[in-house]
Formats: C-alpha cells, sequence, structure tokens
C-alpha cells in the first residue's frame, strides 16, 4: 500500500476529550451580552519551572440573555501563577508567546491551542448552553487582562459556575391563623382555664352524596316562552315538561365557595414549592462549580533542540492533490 501526505491549512483547533456529548443540555439560548473583568494579586508564591512564580485571580462575569428578554449571569474564577520572562525561562517563553501570535494570526482566530486546552471553550459554551462564538469573545477580552500581568502564566485554574437567573423569585407567604380575640372572653371567665377547657366533641355528618339533582322546570319554562315568542312552533316538536318537581341542592353555592378555595390553595402551594427550588437551585449554583481545569507547563526549564530531519517527510510518503477546503 502506498502512503501519501497532503498539505492543508491550519484552521480551528479541532480538540476534545469527549465531554461534548456528557455536558450538553441542548441547542444555544443564550447570547453574551456583557463580559466584566477584573485581576488581582493574590498573596504567595509558587516554585514552577524553577522560578518563584507570582499568583493572580482573574473573576470574569457574563451577563446572558435570551430571545424573550431572560436575564442570567454566569461566572469564571480563574487562578494564575506567572513565571517572569526573565532568566533561563525568557528564551522559551519568548519563543512560546511567539508561536501562540503566529498561531492567531495565520488561523484566523482570537484563540490559541493553549487558551483552548485552559478555558475549555466546547465544553463550557455546551453546558451553558451559550453560542461558542460568543464565549471565544469572552475568553478573548479576559486575555487581554493578561497585560496587566508583567509574567507569562505557566499554570492555571479555571472554574466555571452556573447560571442564575436575576428575574425576582415569586412567592406567597402562608396564611396564618387569626389569634383569638379578646372581647370573645367573657369577664367572669378565668382566661387562664380556657386552655385547659374541654370541648365536647361532635359527631361527623354524613358525608353529602356526589350526585345532585337540580330543579330544572323554571329554566325549562323559560325555554319554552322563548321558543313560542321568537319562532313559529313546528306541528312536529313536542313540549316536554317535568312530571315531579326536582330537589334543589341548598349548599350548592356554600360548596362550590369550598371547592374554589381549595384549588386557590393548591395553586399558591406549588408556587411556594416553585419558589423553594428556585432558591436551592440558585445556592447550588453559587457553591458548586460544574467544570474545573487545571494546566501547567512543563519542560521549558531546559532548551532542547531538535534536528531538520524530524520535520522531514519520509521518502516513501508521496504528495496527494490537495483538497478544496471551504
Amino acid at each position: 500500500s502506498s502512503r501519501t501526505f497532503e498539505h492543508a491549512p491550519i484552521e480551528e483547533l479541532d480538540y476534545g476529550n469527549k465531554l461534548i456529548g456528557v455536558l450538553e443540555k441542548g441547542a444555544p439560548i443564550w447570547r453574551i451580552v456583557r463580559t466584566d473583568v477584573t485581576i488581582k494579586t493574590r498573596k504567595g508564591f509558587k516554585r514552577l519551572l524553577g522560578a518563584e512564580c507570582v499568583q493572580y485571580h482573574l473573576h470574569a462575569k457574563l451577563t446572558l440573555r435570551d430571545t424573550a428578554g431572560n436575564v442570567e449571569t454566569a461566572r469564571m474564577d480563574q487562578h494564575v501563577w506567572g513565571a517572569p520572562i526573565t532568566g533561563a525561562l525568557s528564551k522559551s517563553l519568548m519563543s512560546l508567546i511567539a508561536y501562540e501570535n503566529a498561531y492567531r494570526k495565520i488561523s484566523n482566530t482570537p484563540l490559541s491551542p493553549l487558551d483552548y486546552e485552559r478555558y475549555q471553550v466546547k465544553e463550557a459554551a455546551a453546558y451553558l448552553r451559550i453560542h461558542e462564538n460568543d464565549l471565544r469573545t469572552a475568553i478573548e477580552q479576559i486575555r487581554e487582562r493578561y497585560r496587566d500581568m508583567p509574567n507569562y502564566p505557566v499554570a492555571s485554574s479555571v472554574s466555571w459556575w452556573p447560571s442564575i437567573s436575576l428575574s425576582p423569585i415569586i412567592d406567597l407567604p402562608r396564611p396564618q391563623e387569626p389569634p383569638a380575640a379578646l372581647a370573645d372572653i367573657k369577664p367572669h371567665e378565668d382566661s387562664t382555664k380556657l386552655a385547659t377547657k374541654k370541648k365536647k366533641r361532635r359527631r361527623s355528618k354524613p358525608a353529602k352524596p356526589g350526585f345532585v339533582r337540580i330543579n330544572w322546570g323554571k329554566t325549562e319554562q323559560k325555554i319554552n316562552t322563548f321558543f313560542r315568542v321568537r319562532r313559529r312552533p313546528r306541528e312536529d316538536l313536542v313540549t316536554v315538561r317535568s312530571t315531579r318537581p326536582r330537589e334543589v341542592y341548598p349548599d350548592f353555592a356554600a360548596e362550590l365557595q369550598t371547592i374554589l378555595k381549595e384549588l386557590i390553595e393548591v395553586q399558591d402551594e406549588a408556587i411556594r414549592e416553585a419558589a423553594i427550588a428556585e432558591r436551592k437551585q440558585r445556592r447550588s449554583a453559587a457553591k458548586t462549580p460544574f467544570y474545573e481545569i487545571y494546566t501547567e507547563l512543563h519542560g521549558l526549564e531546559r532548551e532542547t533542540v531538535l534536528p531538520d530531519r524530524d520535520f522531514e517527510i519520509p521518502r516513501d510518503y508521496r504528495t496527494k492533490p490537495s483538497r478544496a477546503y471551504k
């Protein structure tokens, strides 16, 4: 079998740790309308690559909005350890910076392979259901704050947090029993004895029938009267009258009010339970990140020169015609 190779342009990096399917929640529904980034220097040092590295904390707040106008906020926290671009690391770090800039320029993308590895853009966008291009632009704004660091980030710890709705939580207070009025206590009675006074138990009344018979006699008479006044009667129509009066359920209005009251109470309780669940979800989102990534560079302490033959194409390979790229 012949061995071939072909030349291809540098395109957007198609990396992935096979987590997109795990984190996928559906099509993107949110657009990033604002990105606020802050950076602070933290105390303490960490020795990496043979150098004392300074710690920085970058915090990004992403304001999201959907087509219905709903607004949520997501956040990202990044702890960076930056190595000074001096001494033994200066040559290696400058070469790495030049490579990243050249990659962004030739691929026409704002992010380098190291940026995709640090932030896991595809996975974070899939989980948050954000348009990936919007998140790339936000990451580019975060990277712009690297200019405030005189060092190069050789280690990074990124935490992505779930989005939280900014809309107020709709809740209803639970009804409380009104306190007993003092006017109801008679003067000759001792109020301290009212609590111990036993009440006689009343026998429960039998349940009312589920089917109610209603007298429709008057209604039928009105319908017949309306027919005789408005229409010419037909010979084939027979007027039907009730032979015996039907009993009218006297407590119909009271029963209807009771049913409506119970339905309203059930609906109010559902609103309260939804409010409790929303508060619980917001507390959980504020405590636990859904994704954490730690990256660290290795091997920059010493320089290794690779021979030119490592970059030559073997002689048993032949060129394959380049395919058309869109």
